[in-house]
């Protein structure tokens, strides 16, 4: 596994791809500043 050094463009990264492929829903590893995003 990889490391992120940035969370919150890995969170829009992933919500952006999931939207692309229709995806109904995209998981991501909780934090309480993407949950406040």
């Amino acid at each position: 596994m990889s490391t992120v050094t940035d969370p919150i463009a890995d969170f829009l990264a992933r919500v952006r791809n999931g939207t692309r492929a229709l995806k109904p829903e995209v998981l991501v590893p909780y934090s309480r500043i993407k949950a406040e995003v």
